[in-house]
């Protein structure tokens, strides 16, 4: 809307505006329309990384990383967010102090020494969440739960990015 237009002289672009892009203002602010209630990971703060669909977590366990369903807290799935200002993050674990990485063989770990941690990008998914990416060999390779149904199971490269797992980043502490 230009400085000079008002609401009643837009009404012949309202037309064209299909119903379903109005607000209600009781539902304007509410979140309960959304399919998760996570966000956008920031530097500094503690995210606790939760599958939206099997609610399980992504967790550094017995040195290796999995996804949990059910117990938060256990292991180490708090995850703090680095983010050095070039685009990227990288995710460290909050008990360990361990980066978030990816190997070679399609596999996310968490090695004992990092010489660069790894770039990651969260993605917007289109049916809400994000998918977690790597930036690998110059292309995205996106996280996935290996068995979702499983109650512990590993973290893999998913197939295709329609095969990607839809996280959320659920703020523990600031």
């Amino acid at each position: 809307m230009s400085q000079g237009d008002s609401p009643s002289s837009l009404s012949s672009d309202r037309e064209d505006t299909p119903t379903g892009t109005t607000t209600d203002d009781g539902v304007q602010n509410s979140s309960a329309s959304l399919p998760f209630a996570g966000e956008v990971p920031e530097d500094g703060i503690v995210y606790a990384i939760r599958d939206i669909v099997s609610g399980g977590f992504i967790t550094l366990l017995d040195g290796h990383v999995v996804v949990i369903k059910g117990k938060i807290g256990v292991g180490g799935c708090y995850w703090i967010c680095d983010d050095p200002g070039d685009g990227w993050i990288a995710f460290r674990n909050l008990v360990s102090g361990k980066h978030l990485d990816y190997s070679n063989k399609g596999r996310f770990y968490a090695p004992e020494k990092v010489l660069n941690s790894r770039q990651f990008v969260p993605r917007p998914a289109a049916l809400g969440g994000y998918n977690l990416c790597v930036n690998y060999r110059n292309s995205l390779k996106a996280a996935a739960a290996e068995d979702p149904e499983a109650l512990t199971t590993g973290l893999v490269e998913a197939a295709t990015i329609k095969d990607a797992t839809r996280w959320e980043f659920i703020r523990v502490l600031n």
